[in-house]
This record gives C-alpha cells, structure tokens and sequence, in this order.
C-alpha cells in the first residue's frame, strides 16, 4: 500500500456526494488503463469512517509485471481521490 497521504490509523467521514465524486474519478482513471478488464472496491471505503481506498483488479498482465503495475497505480489513484488507494491485482 501506497499510503502517501496519510499516517497509519487515521479515518476519514465524507458526505455521500464526495463518495460519489472520487468513484467517478476513480472509474476514469481505471477505464485509461487497458491493461484493466475490470476492477471493483473493497474494503471500508464507502462505509464511514474508512482508512483507505481499496480496488482489486482483473488484468492483463504477465505474472512478471504485476508488482510493478500495482505500484504505478497505487499514486495515481491516490491523486486522483485524495486519500490513501490501493490497486491490488486479482489471479
């Protein structure tokens, strides 16, 4: 996990519209990749109060280049919610 944002512990409440805001931000950023067959949240992230943001993914990548993608993924996502976000990909 990323987590450049914030100190290990730390939990974040927003309203239901900003939930929906950085959904929709991180949908684009994920539907750029196509790399990216689909991808869903886990986690408590949509649950108040949550700690980060965590999408599993369904890629096509070689077996080789997965650590690597996730850690590529891992700040765009962050920047694009502004919150601590994973990219955590599924086999």
């Amino acid at each position: 996990m990323c987590g450049i944002f914030t100190p290990t512990g730390r939990r974040f409440e927003l309203a239901s519209e900003e939930i929906e805001r950085i959904k929709k931000d991180l949908v684009s950023i994920i539907q750029e990749e196509q790399k990216i067959l689909f991808a869903y949240l886990h986690g408590s992230f949509g649950n108040l109060p949550f700690r980060d943001i965590d999408i599993g993914a369904y890629c096509e990548i070689g077996e080789g280049g997965a650590f690597d993608f996730e850690m590529e993924m891992g700040p765009r996502l962050e920047i694009a919610a502004g919150y601590p976000a994973t990219l955590w990909i599924s086999r």
